[in-house]
């Protein structure tokens, strides 16, 4: 009986190394054939936004998405070449034309900044060309749709939809995490496809990531903040999962609801902007240093990233 003992520990302890060494295995940094240095040139003083989400550029002006606490209003138009304040458009409220939540994970296409308004539950197109008139063009779509969704993105024949399962509570019949939906809003497909995470990571992890569409609206991306991973999807009749790239592991303390980070939490995307080749990254890649006893500036170099998932350059900011 001791010798069968004996062998139980031994084996369990075998396995317990061998998954130790397959999950060490999975995750590997990347490797840029090239790295270069870039500087900031500075259009304007200090904008004051608490947080300012998304940047887009459209012929001679740059678009801000961004909450301004003072004039209530989201979007905010600047000329691309001197950086000067042209005008704010479409406020915060409950009534007509107005939104609740809007500038988080927006899209731009044919001049079309769209957006998932996450408190009213509706998807909503701005005219960028209508700003202009003094008369904002905006088209509201109230959805019914899961509350865990979180990211809504324009793709070729409809809309991509992100949801969030809540492991703290009893799973809702159907949902899945992936939603692809026509015009209409009907579900077209559905997917469940997830990388090696625990739910509660899960849970937690992707309400904070970063989420882009290609331009020719057949593919998304996303980008983990915690960690660094770095997911890529073709959407079309079907969402399909092209690939998983597991650079660093999120390690971070998971709370009821939310997380902590620790003295190993690797700070992975804070952003990613896509075009039809290549996909751009507002990357850190090192220890969080506010667990280490550090001050240095987070998230200044640029990493870039074909469709496949493969590191093409790494840009070293000034910032």
């Amino acid at each position: 009986m001791r010798k069968m003992r004996r062998y139980v520990y031994v084996f369990v302890i075998v396995v317990i190394v061998a998954l130790q060494s397959c999950r060490e295995d999975l995750y590997s940094p990347p490797e840029f054939p090239l790295e270069k240095e870039s500087a900031f040139e500075l259009l304007s003083d200090v904008l004051y936004f608490n947080i300012v989400s998304d940047i887009w550029e459209y012929g001679d002006y740059l678009l801000v998405c961004a909450y301004d606490r003072k004039n209530n209003r989201f979007f905010h138009v600047y000329d691309k070449r001197t950086g000067a304040y042209i005008d704010s458009y479409v406020s915060r409220g409950r009534g007509p034309g107005e939104i609740f939540f809007g500038h988080m994970n927006t899209s731009f296409n044919g001049g079309v900044i769209s957006f998932f308004d996450v408190m009213s539950g509706s998807v909503v197109d701005v005219s960028v060309d209508s700003m202009a008139s003094g008369r904002v063009n905006m088209e509201e779509k109230v959805l019914q749709m899961s509350s865990g969704t979180f990211y809504v993105g324009k793709v070729k024949d409809g809309y991509v939809c992100v949801m969030s399962k809540n492991p703290y509570q009893e799973s809702v019949p159907g949902e899945s995490r992936f939603e692809l939906r026509d015009e209409a809003f009907n579900i077209v497909d559905k997917s469940d496809f997830a990388p090696a995470l625990t739910p509660e990571q899960m849970f937690v992890m992707y309400v904070h990531s970063s989420y882009a569409v290609s331009p020719d609206m057949t593919r998304f991306c996303i980008a983990s903040e915690q960690g660094a991973i770095l997911e890529i999807y073709t959407v079309d009749s079907a969402i399909r999962n092209n690939v998983v790239k597991y650079f660093y592991e999120p390690d971070f303390d998971v709370l009821y609801g939310t997380y902590d980070f620790n003295e190993r939490t690797v700070l992975g995307f804070s952003d990613v902007f896509a075009t039809n080749d290549r996909l751009f990254t507002v990357y850190d890649g090192e220890v969080n240093p506010f667990r280490n006893g550090g001050d240095r500036q987070m998230f200044t170099r640029i990493a870039v990233f074909d469709w496949e998932g493969n590191p093409v350059e790494l840009i070293h900011t000034d910032y």
